[in-house]
């Protein structure tokens, strides 16, 4: 089956790939046996969106961008991923989110301090 799944966003490192890639391009199919060492065909998700970089060096946008697109191919059946442990996959997305949601408390609490100024 093949992958709708795109990813968006710039990759930082050599070699990068362009925005709206191939979720294939950037998974790499990996066939499980000896011939590759006896690697799965499951994919690491943080691995897969860090592509060797640290975490701190991936902006939020495509953090999140690129963990939409692996996690919806997943739920679709269209890859497979390793059970994560959750400090190691799960909390960059997390962290990612939270502080997109401290973003958009700090606009809200603006607009509403702005209504409030006026309506008065």
């Amino acid at each position: 089956m093949e992958s709708q799944a795109t990813l968006s966003g710039p990759c930082r490192t050599g070699g990068g790939k362009a925005a709206g890639e191939r979720l294939e391009d950037m998974t790499h199919s990996r066939a499980a046996g000896p011939q590759n060492g006896g690697m799965s065909d499951e994919l690491n998700l943080a691995r897969t969106i860090l592509e060797g970089r640290n975490y701190r060096e991936v902006g939020d946008d495509e953090l999140l961008e690129r963990s939409r697109a692996l996690l919806e191919a997943w739920m679709a059946g269209e890859v497979r991923m390793e059970r994560p442990k959750v400090y190691d996959h799960y909390a960059m997305v997390l962290v990612a989110l939270l502080r997109r949601l401290g973003e958009q408390q700090a606009r809200l609490d603006e607009l509403e301090a702005r209504l409030g100024n006026t309506a008065g």
